[in-house]
């Protein structure tokens, strides 16, 4: 009995891990863990969270703002795709905005699949609504900008 109930306990704690949490992560956590790593400027964690191509576009987006104030660093965020010195530059400047910026209040509304692969998760950002997609490659879920545009 005793053997029994250790058994289930360990398996409770492997089930727990984060290491299975993070493969069997759905569209809603992958989201509130998106907004938890922008909340506290983890550019590595949402690097992790987001496709290349979404990580890099909101990159792009927050350099924006920084980029209207400063002509010298508009030249910098051009050069963004090209050059691995401008990518570091551009995110270290985008990790003191967002640590200078209030969190984002976020209000998570509903969870939908759109195909096997693809879910949409709407939410309040700030008050506004907002739907974020997510693409499940090699059975983990990234937040994925594209994924939402029809191909036909």
């Amino acid at each position: 009995m005793i053997k029994k109930n250790l058994l289930g306990l360990f398996f409770t704690l492997l089930l727990s891990s984060s290491v299975f949490a993070e493969q069997s992560s759905t569209p809603t956590q992958i989201v509130t863990e998106y907004y938890q790593a922008l909340n506290s400027a983890d550019l590595e964690q949402l690097k992790a969270l987001m496709t290349t191509e979404s990580f890099h576009s909101d990159m792009k987006n927050y350099a924006q703002s920084i980029a209207l104030n400063d002509v010298g660093f508009h030249t910098i965020l051009r050069d963004y795709s090209q050059s691995d010195i401008a990518q570091e530059i551009v995110q270290d400047l985008v990790k003191n905005r967002l640590r200078s910026i209030e969190d984002k209040e976020v209000v998570l509304e509903e969870e939908l699949n759109i195909s096997e692969s693809i879910a949409l998760v709407r939410l309040k950002e700030d008050g506004k609504h907002r739907e974020i997609y997510l693409q499940e490659r090699e059975g983990e879920w990234k937040i994925n900008y594209l994924a939402g545009l029809q191909t036909n």
